[in-house]
């Protein structure tokens, strides 16, 4: 991973989607301590020393400072913190550090919410423990599948029956069962999995709202995977014509809030997934493909057309209709 050059001529937008891309690359231990919380209480544009920032934490190790400086030089050659060089009381040179652009995404907004849970969840254990095996496995049953189940299920219009099962081989080997079974099998990193893709969706789908008008004149909006339904609730309040229907594995929706105007179904998307007017579904992974390679996706899948709406925080949001 390189840095966000502060030398390079960019745009508002563009230096929020590097920061927002960038603010999913760090380790979890500047996360799990609050560091970057520490260091937007002292104020906009604040810079602190690494002494300063360690009196705040529950520790009694002298040496504290001196590790947590080392933490801070790797973010800041990362440009995901500042860092100036200051004369001290002492007469020698101490550095001070302070919030870069990405940490607008590694803080809590005016939401409460921040990108940090879906950093923790890319990098626990649970996840690194496949990337041993995954040179091994390869993803070859993923790619046999994906054309079609992105095809069947990202449509306008649809439902009824969907696909066989997008396997990721090394989790399965690594943990004897597919990601969706492990989930429904420890609540601790179930919650994870909930919390990451619950907290970020505040900040792309604001970003989305603003860009993207394909929601107008539709009735009913299913989201595939839509976990508590929080997509769904600031689309039906910007829309409020549309019926939305919030689809997830039984053990998800179980934990889904009431929201006005949001239906919540539980069931498998690999086996059906419930009819409306467009089907939504989000961060699918998947290899890179170009615009016309995506079209030729759609077509070979059946669908009539394909279409690259807008881009929302570095997610590019595209429409397969039928």
């Amino acid at each position: 991973m390189g840095s966000i050059d502060q030398n390079v001529s960019r745009t508002t937008e563009e230096v929020e989607e590097l920061a927002c891309l960038y603010s999913m690359k760090l380790h979890p231990a500047a996360i799990e301590l609050d560091l970057f919380e520490i260091i937007a209480a002292a104020g906009p544009g604040a810079q602190l020393s690494p002494a300063e920032v360690a009196s705040k934490l529950p520790t009694t190790n002298p040496e504290a400072h001196v590790m947590l400086d080392r933490i801070f030089r790797q973010l800041a050659s990362y440009s995901i913190l500042t860092c100036s060089v200051v004369e001290g009381e002492d007469g020698k040179a101490k550095r001070l550090y302070g919030l870069a652009p990405v940490g607008k995404f590694l803080t809590k907004n005016e939401d409460e919410v921040s990108m940090a849970p879906l950093v923790l969840m890319n990098l626990d254990k649970v996840h690194m423990e496949s990337w041993s095996l995954f040179v091994l496995t390869g993803r070859s049953s993923r790619k046999a599948t994906t054309a079609s189940g992105l095809g069947a299920a990202a449509s306008r219009g649809g439902g009824g029956e969907i696909i066989p099962k997008v396997l990721n081989p090394a989790f399965d080997k690594a943990h004897g069962m597919t990601s969706f079974e492990y989930h429904n099998s420890d609540p601790r990193f179930n919650k994870l999995f909930s919390d990451a893709m619950n907290t970020p969706t505040l900040f792309i789908m604001k970003k989305l709202l603003g860009n993207y008008k394909g929601f107008e004149g539709l009735n009913t909006l299913v989201d595939v995977g839509g976990s508590s339904g929080r997509s769904l609730k600031m689309i039906v309040s910007e829309h409020p014509s549309i019926r939305g229907i919030n689809f997830d594995l039984p053990h998800v929706i179980e934990a889904a809030p009431p929201i006005k105007g949001v239906e919540h179904v539980g069931g498998d998307m690999f086996e059906s997934v419930p009819s409306g007017d467009a089907i939504f579904m989000k961060f699918q992974g998947g290899k890179e493909r170009t615009e016309g390679e995506y079209e030729a996706l759609a077509k070979e899948a059946g669908f009539t057309g394909f279409k690259k709406a807008c881009w929302a925080l570095g997610n590019c949001i595209m429409e397969f209709h039928k």
